[in-house]
């Protein structure tokens, strides 16, 4: 079965950036939750952090778009139990870091997707954990 046709769960997931600008998040049993292959993490050997800011909102709306280049980490590794540890800093394409208004009030939070890093050659791809800043 592969690990995007099936319910995937995550028993725990933290992140939080430090003084530096580095992303911190953990994640724990981040496996399969459905099918022939309950309990395991199909596949994905590594995991990313994408963050995705938003551009400002144009009234009268009050969120706005998400911008298409996100910021992503390193790439780390998934254990087999499903628990990864990111301690990065993000960068977009053009080896930018977020700035400190990526979506910073509660109507225009940015998102950060958990997403599998795999491929020939090794890329970000599709996401299966997400978060948003918490009040």
């Amino acid at each position: 079965m592969d690990f995007f046709s099936a319910p995937v769960r995550c028993k725990n997931h933290l992140a939080g950036r430090t003084s530096n600008g580095a992303l911190i998040a953990k994640g724990k049993g981040l496996l399969l939750g459905g099918g022939d292959t309950v309990g395991v993490r199909g596949g994905i050997r590594q995991v990313v952090a994408s963050l995705f800011c938003r551009n400002t909102p144009v009234a009268p709306a009050v969120t706005g778009s998400l911008q298409t280049d996100p910021y992503t980490s390193e790439p780390v590794e998934l254990g087999v139990n499903g628990d990864f540890k990111i301690n990065s800093i993000l960068m977009n394409s053009d080896e930018q870091t977020p700035s400190a208004d990526c979506g910073d009030t509660r109507d225009n939070r940015p998102v950060l997707l958990i997403r599998a890093f795999a491929g020939n050659p090794a890329a970000p791809g599709p996401w299966f954990a997400a978060g948003v800043i918490k009040d």
